[in-house]
């Protein structure tokens, strides 16, 4: 064989040289590397990815989130320590045990992280979900026909008589509008005055349907119609966004006559008297106030009870009841109270009966304390005399009654403000804190405010870091009972609640004490 021909000899092969079997231990040595490299980096993208999620959300105190930088730090070098040892077979480098090991535990870290990033994105959808920038609110409108009525969708309703009321915030054309939308022809149309007038004419058969609000159909079971859900139907509902024009008075016009610390708010909370998936304008049969100061870590509440005999920012000078001003929408219930107690309200927050259960289940429950046993009228829950421990169901059934109650709407007040009083010690558990994800997704739709998605933030990372005790005190204002006409049921007598200016006067005194940064006592609620 010539010198200069390269053909391999007989019975061997290419891979047979020197030069070609250490290019093939080289390779072999490279692709594990290569391997474990690629999840290292992996690993460290998704923990950063993870730690900027964190670092966005902006809830954690620093020293907490010192705490999980270097847990993230020790991580990637934890698995990098599992990658470095090597293992080698003749001279090649094998994939050791250890390595293994590594990528199963970087791969674990991998889909932590991408769980944990989930989990915040949640989060931040569901504070997105519940927080609004103004205080425009859906409202459900119906149309309704008799029972007995042959007519059971629009578009039949050929030539027919529609009663549309002027006691709504929203404009009677825009309501016929959507309704011919829907029926897909014009329509006669007629309006009355107020909604009593309108159901009237339904049962006279002046009109063959109406179109009046669910919130405001709803009020009729306090009326000389209180048969209204038995004898209609309703045939078609619509949803439109309600923003009544209230007056609109500055912060600073509105608690001029005190000292208001940087660091305090006032809250009103509203319990809706609603029960589905879906929080619209109805009635509002919690109207709580409650003044909340960072610095001093006090807490006072303050209950109006449901059928307190007020002047209303939409009524001008005729009274009405408090629940019937949330029909009006929020602002309305806000601009009320304010001008009865002289202080301005900062945020609000609104939840409904289901959005209540769920709140009070997905804190795990509260404790609260009952003066007296009885049982409730709604769901019948056994209520013993002392501690009580409560699921949502429960609570909603303790917070309504009033009927077995010797001090009626008054006492129904007292034990609102204990169960949001135990929610407030609930909340502010570091074990309850981190789980706000589950427990904002779970109140989505039923639940709503316009505190401010980074001032809540700020809000959870400060009671995070000082894991700070709150003093709550709570007190409610009284009246005495009667009947009288009303701004939104104005053909009859209503039972109502006339207002104690005396217990008015003190209330507001105790806001503005907490508001101030003042100190309330004792000898102060009593």
């Amino acid at each position: 064989m010539s010198e200069y021909d390269n053909t391999p000899a007989v019975g061997g092969s290419a891979a047979d040289t020197p030069s070609q079997h250490h290019s093939s231990r080289r390779h072999g040595s490279n692709k594990v590397t290569v391997i474990l490299w690629i999840v290292w980096a992996v690993q460290f993208l998704a923990e950063a990815a993870a730690f900027i999620a964190i670092l966005r959300l902006n809830m954690l105190p620093n020293l907490l989130l010192g705490l999980v930088a270097a847990g993230f730090v020790l991580m990637l070098v934890f698995t990098l320590c599992f990658f470095l040892v090597k293992k080698r077979s003749g001279r090649h480098r094998r994939m050791s045990g250890l390595n293994i090991a590594g990528i199963v535990i970087s791969v674990l870290i991998v889909i932590g992280c991408i769980v944990g990033c989930w989990a915040i994105g949640v989060l931040n959808a569901s504070l997105k979900n519940v927080t609004q920038p103004s205080d425009v609110q859906s409202e459900a409108f119906g149309v309704y026909v008799l029972k007995e009525s042959p007519h059971s969708t629009l578009p039949a309703m050929t030539d027919l008589r529609f009663g549309v009321s002027a006691q709504n915030q929203t404009d009677t054309a825009l309501l016929m509008q959507n309704v011919e939308e829907a029926a897909g022809q014009q329509l006669r149309s007629e309006v009355y005055q107020s909604n009593t007038e309108l159901v009237k004419a339904l049962y006279d058969g002046d009109m063959d349907a109406i179109v009046i609000s669910v919130a405001m159909a709803a009020l009729l079971e306090e009326s000389e119609y209180d048969d209204f859900e038995d004898r209609t139907r309703q045939i078609y509902e619509f949803m439109l966004d309600s923003d009544p024009t209230v007056p609109e008075d500055t912060q600073a016009e509105k608690n001029k006559d005190f000292e208001k610390s940087d660091e305090a708010y006032l809250i009103y909370l509203s319990g809706s008297d609603t029960r589905n998936e879906r929080l619209t304008t109805s009635r509002s049969d919690v109207n709580i106030l409650v003044a909340v100061n960072l610095d001093t870590h006090q807490v006072m509440m303050v209950n109006t009870p449901r059928d307190y005999y007020v002047q209303t920012t939409v009524s001008g000078d005729a009274y009405d009841k408090l629940t019937h001003a949330g029909v009006y929408g929020i602002k309305c219930s806000i601009g009320t109270l304010e001008h009865l107690y002289g202080v301005g309200v900062d945020y609000y927050a609104q939840i409904n009966f289901t959005g209540f259960e769920k709140l009070i289940d997905a804190i795990g429950g509260v404790t609260v304390y009952s003066d007296v046993a009885f049982t409730t009228k709604h769901g019948g829950y056994q209520i013993h005399e002392g501690n009580n421990d409560l699921d949502g169901a429960a609570a909603l059934g303790f917070a309504r009654e009033r009927y077995a109650l010797s001090g009626g709407d008054n006492d129904r007040g007292k034990n609102q403000m204990k169960i949001i009083s135990a929610v407030i010690d609930k909340m502010s558990a570091t074990t309850v804190l981190t789980n706000y994800a589950s427990i904002m997704d779970s109140l989505n739709g039923m639940f709503v405010t316009n505190v401010p998605v980074e001032e809540i933030s700020r809000l959870v990372k400060r009671q995070l870091t000082d894991n700070a005790k709150w003093t709550v005190h709570s007190y409610a204002v009284t009246g005495r009972g009667g009947f009288d006409v009303t701004y939104s049921m104005p053909q009859q007598n209503l039972y109502v609640m006339y207002q104690s200016e005396v217990s008015v006067d003190k209330a507001q005194i105790l806001l503005k004490k907490v508001l101030a940064g003042e100190a309330v006592t004792d000898a102060d609620l009593n």
